[in-house]
């Protein structure tokens, strides 16, 4: 059954229907989700904007402080229907399985490792769940599905001769990905990090592989005057301090500040964000959010915060102690490429913890603890230990069953519940032609509203006429 493990006996096109049923199911489960929070404003918004200025689309928006058209060109195209764009986004995601599959088997030269790498990503939902189930998150699918393939084109760099095409196609892929968001940074930084690592030293691909973070650097100062402003912004620690006032010190409120993105940058901070990307990476924390719908009543909750060192600790010596067994038991398999793998783990670890400091966007680091568990069950089957395959597939895939039995109920700080009954709330004053102002969160309803009954509003709206993108939303936030 074992035999050949590295050969092209899983054939492509089973592969391709595995990861096809996969995202079937999760489009099943999620049908009855819907738009919420920022959805509103950007996605009718924009569609709303375009209408008043009696145009189809516009070419160039973006925010004053990021650098983003492209996102914001694809946003006035996202569809009025929400399941038609959720097809759309995960189908990319799709894609981006695809793409890893390809990556992971050009760097590792191994089928095995690529199908079962491609496989533990796409079912890796503590990563992936807000950009699957938030309309305007998207951008970070669309990020991961380049970035993978921009990675990729690299090998193919390092490899090959006759490169030049290789090369225009490596800096078209890395600037468009970085117009969506910043996130797709970390793609060149891996590129760069797999070159050291697993090649020779060539300046000029080092050149090569960090020369778009460059152009991206140079193109957002042009227009802003700034190095990256978003990542000044969210160093400043006034902006922590400005969040930290909405919330209370009680244990409950302290804790949720401490994980959201307005965090402060201090020991308490990293040490969670760590904590909570590396739960992430091992598909461990979405058991969290499965936790708050079978445990109505917050007892097991409360019994977790109230003694989560205690939990963090014993997490922490059954990681090392797994660890450890395995160093003893791999004696005769090349310790070089884990030794690799698990450099280039930290690297993306580093930069998502400390530097974009998230723990919702960081899909590279599924990438790559894909790659690590699927190597490490690859050679658990070399070296006959079959039983532990299977214990480590079914700890791994277990949050994923139960995260799927609650339909993905809860992700972020959303329940898709809650957006749902929003949701029919806002069709039913639409309806009603009721522009009701103490409707549930009446800045996201505000802007469905004057879409769908634009035509009864047009000569009202015609004084957003002749506005910019950003003066639009300025004006029509304080005046509607």
């Amino acid at each position: 059954m074992y035999k050949n493990l590295d050969k092209e006996n899983i054939k492509f096109t089973h592969l391709i229907l595995l990861l096809a049923g996969i995202n079937l199911i999760f489009l099943f489960l999620t049908f009855q989700n819907s738009w919420l929070s920022d959805d509103y404003p950007y996605i009718f918004g924009t569609k709303l904007y375009n209408l008043i200025q009696e145009q189809n689309f516009y070419f160039f928006s973006t925010q004053e402080n990021r650098f983003l058209p492209i996102y914001w060109f694809i946003t006035q195209f996202i569809p009025p229907n929400y399941n038609v764009w959720i097809i759309i986004v995960v189908f990319v995601y799709f894609l981006s399985s695809i793409a890893l599959f390809f990556l992971v088997k050009e760097l590792t030269n191994n089928n095995f490792i690529g199908v079962l790498s491609s496989i533990l990503y796409s079912i890796n939902y503590s990563i992936s769940i807000k950009a699957l189930s938030w309309a305007v998150f998207f951008g970070h699918v669309f990020n991961a599905f380049l970035g993978f393939l921009s990675i990729l084109i690299f090998l193919k760099i390092c490899k090959k001769k006759n490169k030049t095409f290789l090369i225009i196609f490596y800096f078209f892929l890395n600037l468009l990905n970085f117009f969506i968001t910043e996130g797709a940074l970390i793609y060149p930084i891996i590129c760069l990090s797999v070159h050291l690592l697993f090649y020779r030293l060539d300046l000029r691909k080092v050149t090569i592989s960090i020369s778009p973070i460059v152009i991206y650097i140079l193109v957002v100062f042009v227009y802003t005057g700034k190095f990256l402003p978003i990542f000044t912004e969210r160093l400043d620690n006034n902006r922590s301090q400005q969040y930290e006032k909405i919330f209370n010190k009680e244990q409950d409120s302290e804790l949720y500040f401490y994980r959201s993105t307005y965090a402060p940058r201090n020991f308490k901070g990293y040490t969670l964000r760590a904590f909570d990307n590396l739960t992430s990476s091992l598909n461990i924390s979405s058991l969290e959010k499965s936790l708050k719908y079978f445990d109505t009543e917050n007892f097991l909750q409360k019994e977790i915060k109230k003694n989560l060192k205690f939990y963090i600790s014993i997490f922490i010596f059954l990681f090392a102690s797994t660890i450890y067994l395995l160093v003893i038991n791999f004696k005769k398999v090349n310790k070089k490429d884990y030794i690799n793998y698990l450099l280039l783990y930290l690297i993306i670890f580093f930069i998502y913890t400390v530097i974009f400091f998230r723990k919702d966007i960081s899909f590279a680091l599924s990438f790559i603890s894909s790659l690590i568990i699927s190597k490490i069950l690859y050679d658990m089957i070399k070296v006959k230990l079959k039983i532990f395959p299977v214990i480590i597939l079914v700890i791994y895939s277990l949050p994923t069953i139960i995260y799927g039995s609650t339909n993905f109920q809860y992700f972020g700080d959303f329940s898709m519940k809650s957006a749902r009954a929003n949701y029919l709330e806002y069709e039913t004053k639409i309806k009603e032609n009721n522009l009701y102002k103490k409707t549930t969160n009446y800045n996201n309803f505000k802007y469905l509203f004057y879409f769908k009954n634009y035509n009864n509003y047009e000569n009202y709206l015609k004084k957003y006429k002749g506005h910019s993108l950003r003066k639009f939303y300025k004006q029509f936030h304080t005046n509607e």
